[in-house]
């Protein structure tokens, strides 16, 4: 169990570096681009549609990322109907179900990636490959995927959800 700790920290530290890297990018271009605007009254070419791509990113791959704190918004307030000696398995079964949604979701967005490369989709205004950056949505469904499916064979490594009480 040890193992898959650790390699779920290792995904973790990717993401975070990948995140990160995402957002600094789009700080960097738009006050770039608001620079030579404002200096030189002429916008960076494409800078913008690039801080979109780079938010996409950060967005899926933080999506991932809560998905390993176990920190998700989601309806606390039914979790009192549920008895406490069937708390943890009402855990188990969140954790099957949301497994079983995002590796279906992991595949259509696979599918959809793939047909985008077959047909040579560009990123508009900057005519490069669309598929990379689509590619990211297969990303944070299948991490997410992931985590779940081993939080549900090994409840232990699940993180205590800490809803600042």
């Amino acid at each position: 169990m040890d193992s898959i700790r650790q390699v779920l920290d290792v995904l973790r530290r990717v993401e975070q570096f990948v995140a990160v890297a995402a957002y600094v990018t789009v700080a960097a271009l738009l006050l770039a681009d608001v620079g030579a605007r404002e200096f030189f009254a002429s916008s960076i070419l494409g800078a913008q549609k690039f801080a979109v791509l780079c938010t996409v990113v950060a967005s899926f791959v933080g999506f991932a990322l809560v998905t390993h704190d176990n920190a998700h918004l989601r309806v606390e307030i039914a979790d009192a109907l549920v008895p406490p000696a069937l708390r943890g398995l009402h855990s188990r079964l969140g954790d099957v179900i949301s497994f079983v949604l995002l590796a279906t979701l992991t595949g259509i967005t696979l599918r959809f990636v793939s047909e985008t490369y077959a047909i040579k989709d560009q990123v508009a205004v900057l005519y490069i490959p669309m598929w990379p950056w689509q590619s990211v949505l297969a990303w944070g469904f299948g991490s997410s995927a992931l985590r779940h499916a081993v939080y549900a064979i090994h409840p232990a490594l699940k993180p205590v959800r800490d809803v600042g009480h």
